[in-house]
C-alpha cells in the first residue's frame, strides 16, 4: 500500500584532505593509491553489495593496488571522518561529504565514481491512497527542488514512477 519514489541514487568516490594531499606521496593517477592508505567501510548484513575499493579500482582499471589494506570503519561517515583528520583516503558520497567538499575539508583527488547498491539512496515514501493529495505533491516538489540544488539536476530522479 507504499507509494515509492527514487529521488536520488547514491555513488562513491575518493576523497581525502587537503593536507593529506600536500604530505602524502604524490596522487596524479588512480595507480598512484598503492603508495596510500586506503580507509574502508565494511556494510555488515546488507543485502546488495555496498562499493568497496576493490569495485572502484575496478572501475578505474587499476589492478596493482592491495585494495585489502587499511584501516575499516562500520559507518561511512566514520572513513570519511578519518580521511577529513588526514588518515588517509576514503570512498564517500554526496550525501555525507558534500559540506565538506565545499568547505574545502574533502577534496576529490580523481572524478571516477561508482554506484551504490539499488536499494540505498533516498526515497520519497507515501500512501497509495494519498499520493495525489496536494500537501504530498507539494511537498514531493519541495523536496525534489531542494535535492536539484544541492546535487544538481543530472544526480536527481524526476520521475514519479515506483522506485
Amino acid at each position: 500500500g507504499l507509494h515509492v519514489t527514487r529521488l536520488l541514487q547514491e555513488r562513491e568516490f575518493p576523497v581525502c584532505s587537503p593536507d593529506y594531499l600536500k604530505r602524502a606521496k604524490p596522487l596524479r593517477k588512480p595507480s598512484d593509491l598503492k603508495n596510500h592508505t586506503l580507509l574502508h567501510t565494511d556494510w555488515w548484513g546488507e543485502q546488495e553489495p555496498w562499493p568497496t575499493w576493490k569495485m572502484w579500482l575496478k572501475a578505474a582499471g587499476v589492478t596493482d593496488v592491495d585494495w585489502t589494506k587499511g584501516p575499516r570503519f562500520s559507518a561511512a561517515h566514520m572513513a570519511c571522518q578519518a580521511a577529513r583528520d588526514g588518515n588517509g583516503i576514503a570512498l564517500g558520497t554526496p550525501t555525507i561529504v558534500k559540506n565538506d567538499l565545499e568547505h574545502g575539508h574533502l577534496v576529490c583527488p580523481f572524478e571516477i565514481e561508482i554506484g551504490g547498491p539499488e536499494n540505498l539512496g533516498i526515497f520519497f515514501v507515501c500512501t497509495e491512497s494519498r499520493k495525489d493529495e496536494p500537501s504530498i505533491v507539494a511537498f514531493r516538489e519541495w523536496l525534489l527542488a531542494e535535492l536539484v540544488e544541492s546535487f544538481g539536476q543530472d544526480k536527481v530522479y524526476q520521475g514519479t514512477g515506483d522506485a
